[in-house]
Parts: structure tokens; sequence; C-alpha cells
């Protein structure tokens, strides 16, 4: 008789549930795991999107200060006053930056990238104030930080996993809003701050053309880069 058989049935049921949850417990554990990482994620990513924001703020106010300070620097002292008020509301920005960055609680790496593109930024407006540039050596200057903390702005997203987001509308729309915006506006800030230089100088020659139709081609890319994204992500919902 085998040693079933000698059970009653109170033990079979307990041996019977035993062995379910037996069973069960592999793909309960990778399912846990699997809402637990899924969790992390979005809890990252929430983080991320403050700073993420902040910043943009920051370099758009920079990109505008870019554009004022090429004016001043050629002869336009009537927009001191604005130069000034741009100023404050760019520090503004930097205040933010920095205090979402903490919130986030952003790597001491990324951390250390910020600090040294906020003392450039710092270093340009006083030399701008003062006079010290020309010119074109401002709106260079200021497009460096730019690109810098756009550059930035993508360690921000890859830490924060919103770069890489796992579901595909919501990576598309990711890429259209955090990647290809930023750039595309960042040209068109280009268009402008050079456009403004040429106005206060009253004149454009063949460099100056040919500069601001390659501008123009990198406006139309970006553009159409974003609009291929923001396509994607309504196709992928």
């Amino acid at each position: 008789m085998s040693l079933l058989n000698r059970m009653n049935m109170s033990q079979k049921l307990t041996i019977l549930t035993v062995s379910l949850l037996m069973i069960a417990a592999v793909p309960m554990t990778m399912y846990v795991k699997t809402v637990i990482y899924d969790l992390d994620i979005t809890k990252r990513e929430a983080a991320g999107t403050g700073p993420i924001i902040a910043l943009q703020k920051a370099i758009q106010y920079l990109q505008q200060h870019r554009g004022l300070s090429a004016a001043l620097l050629n002869g336009n002292e009537a927009l001191t006053n604005r130069i000034s008020e741009t100023q404050r509301e760019l520090s503004k920005a930097i205040d933010s930056v920095d205090a979402k960055l903490k919130e986030a609680n952003i790597s001491s790496k990324n951390v250390s990238l910020w600090s040294t593109q906020k003392q450039h930024i710092l270093d340009l407006q006083k030399t701008v104030v003062a006079r010290q540039l020309k010119a074109p050596e401002s709106t260079a200057q200021h497009t460096k930080i730019v690109q810098d903390l756009m550059l930035f702005s993508e360690e921000v997203l890859i830490e924060s996993d919103l770069m890489l987001d796992p579901v595909k509308n919501t990576y598309f729309l990711m890429n259209a809003t955090m990647f290809n915006a930023p750039r595309l506006a960042e040209n068109i800030g280009q268009m402008r701050a050079n456009g403004t230089a040429l106005l206060s100088a009253g004149k454009i020659d063949i460099e100056a053309h040919t500069k601001l139709a390659g501008i123009f081609s990198n406006v139309s890319l970006f553009f159409s880069d974003f609009m291929r994204n923001v396509e994607r992500a309504i196709q992928s919902d």
C-alpha cells in the first residue's frame, strides 16, 4: 500500500496545496520582480523629469541672453536693461536646476558636470556686462555652453531612464520633446542671435549668409525629426 493511500484527505489536500504553491512560486516571484522593476523605473523617470524641465528653462534664458548680448556688443546700448532682466531670470532658472537635481538625487558625477557649466554661464554674463567680448565671440561662447548643457541633459535622461523608456509611444514622445525639440529651438535661437547681430551691424557678407543657410538646414532637419517621432508616438498608442 503506497504512502499516499495511507494518508487521509486532509493530508492529501495539504500536500496538493504545497505542491501548487511551489509550482506557482517561480512565476509569481518573476512577476513581483517585474512589478518592482517597473515601479523603480517609473520612480526614476518621475524624479528625472523635474531637472530636465528646469534645465530646458535655463537653456531658453541663456539663448535669449545670447541674442541680446550680440546686439548689445554691436553697440545697441538700449538693451542694457533687458540684458539685466534676462540675467535675473537666468539666475532664477539656475537656482531651480540646483534644487531639482538635489530633489531627484542625481549622481555626484552629473551634479559636478552641472556645476562646471553653471560657472561658465556666470563667467560669460560678467564678460558681456563688462563689454569684454566682441559679438561673434559672445555668440560662439553662448552656443558652446548651450550645446554642453544639452549633452548634460542627455546624461540626466539616461540616468533617470527617460531616454530608454520601455513603452513604445512614451519612448518616441520622450525623444520628440526631450531631444528633438530642444535642438530645434537651439538652432532657431542661433538664427535669431546671428540675425540680430547682422541687423545691428547693418551688413551681411557671403560667410554670414552661408552660416545662416547652414543653420536653417539644421532647423529643417530637427523639425523633421521632431514630427517623425510625434507621429510614431501617435501610431504606437
